[in-house]
């Protein structure tokens, strides 16, 4: 069964009972955290900073290190101070081939979408 690529789309079993609800990571919910992915190993906090500040106030900006390598996970975390900063943020920079950011030119340039809500633990 294909499932529609619209915002919201559930999964209908034969019966016609509802399966779930299920979500596109393009389409999460708008938050002020943006997530920005395929970034160089190269690339600095502050090279975030410098990128992303034009499109708003940020509150912060974390890359992703691994605790293995202590090298860049090439992932990153940029928070805004409005969902409409975050906003203006996606709609210029996704898709972009900057030489200075992106792990490999020609290659679909950077991801930055709306980040995943952090899921709740359950540790005791």
């Amino acid at each position: 069964m294909k499932l529609q690529s619209s915002w919201l789309s559930a999964a209908l079993l034969p019966s016609g009972q509802t399966l779930g609800v299920m979500m596109s990571k393009a389409d999460a919910c708008p938050s002020t955290c943006v997530y920005v992915g395929f970034l160089g190993w190269w690339v600095t906090e502050k090279d975030l900073h410098d990128f992303f500040s034009p499109y708003g106030e940020l509150v912060s900006v974390r890359l992703l290190i691994s605790k293995k390598s202590r090298r860049s996970r090439e992932q990153a975390f940029v928070e805004y101070g409005s969902v409409e900063q975050a906003q203006r943020a996606i709609t210029w920079l996704d898709s972009i081939d900057n030489a200075s950011l992106v792990k490999q030119l020609g290659c679909g340039g950077l991801v930055v979408r709306f980040a995943d809500r952090k899921k709740p633990s359950f540790d005791a």
